[in-house]
Order: structure tokens, then C-alpha cells, then sequence
């Protein structure tokens, strides 16, 4: 039997959206750029309880960009958050990478009309430093390990 989400072409961006201005400037580009306009969008915030204690401020954040995106006349998008509790891990904590792969993956996995994965990024994600690189290459192995092998690296994270 097959499944009627693998019957239809992905017709969907996944736009993680943290509350910055790195994941706020994937998201204006989603909603602006004309080689997404015929993709719907679905953005989803990870809600990030950990030792840098920054899951209050970043979940107002996107609360604040998602409504002022709706009420200044972009284009629609679906929005959706998950919460991830690590407030017990004091010395070493999830990066968030990491959990963008996770979660994105399996949101691919769960949803084959999803075309492939927007985030955000920094001039500090892609420096030489090793530690940086590191996690960000560990971000996209945990990515692609999450889906099914026959999409795996045929839903690229942009």
C-alpha cells in the first residue's frame, strides 16, 4: 500500500525559525523569493529548555516575527513549535544544530511533501574554527541519518 504523502511531489519549505535575525532572514526569504512561491511554507519553532536559558525570550520572538509577518500582508505559512527539555544537562548541553538535524529529519520523515529544509546561519557557522564546523557537519549528519534512505540527501537543508 502506499502511503498518499509519497504519491505527491514535495510541495513544502520547512523553515526552522529560532527567533533571531539569521532564521527571520531564511523565513522573509521563503515568503519573498520567487523560486519558493510555489512551495507552501511551514515553520517550526524548537523550543529549547536548556542552561543558556534563552527558550522565553526566543519563543516571543517568534511569536512577535510570525504576527507581523501575518498582519503586514505576507504570504500565508503554517506554524508549529516542539519543546525540548535539557535543563538537567549543566556541564554539556545539545547544541542546537544538532537538534535542528533531529527533529527537522524526522519532521521530513513524517512528512514526504516537504521539499527540503531552510534555516539560518551566521558568518560564525561556517568559520574555520574546528569546534564550529564540527557542529554544524554534525547538524547535517544527524539531518540526513534521520530520513528514510530513499530521500536521504535528496531533501537538501538550504
Amino acid at each position: 500500500m502506499v502511503d498518499s504523502n509519497q504519491a505527491k511531489d514535495p510541495d513544502t519549505v520547512l523553515c526552522m525559525l529560532s527567533g533571531g535575525l539569521d532564521s527571520l532572514a531564511a523565513l522573509y526569504l521563503a515568503l519573498t523569493e520567487q523560486r519558493f512561491a510555489s512551495f507552501r511554507i511551514r515553520v517550526h519553532h524548537l523550543v529549547i529548555k536548556n542552561i543558556e536559558n534563552r527558550a522565553t525570550a526566543e519563543q516571543v520572538a517568534c511569536a512577535n516575527i510570525c504576527d507581523h509577518l501575518r498582519n503586514s500582508g505576507y504570504r500565508q505559512f503554517e506554524y508549529t513549535e516542539s519543546e525540548h527539555e535539557y535543563q538537567f544537562m549543566r556541564r554539556y548541553y545539545v547544541w542546537d544544530v544538532t537538534l535542528v538535524g533531529l527533529i527537522a529529519g524526522g519532521m521530513i520523515r513524517d512528512d514526504p511533501s516537504i521539499a527540503m529544509l531552510l534555516g539560518g546561519q551566521v558568518k560564525d557557522d561556517v568559520t574555520d574554527n574546528p569546534t564550529d564546523l564540527y557542529r554544524m557537519n554534525l547538524g547535517h549528519r544527524v539531518f540526513h541519518s534521520m530520513l528514510p534512505t530513499e530521500m536521504r540527501y535528496q531533501r537538501p537543508w538550504v
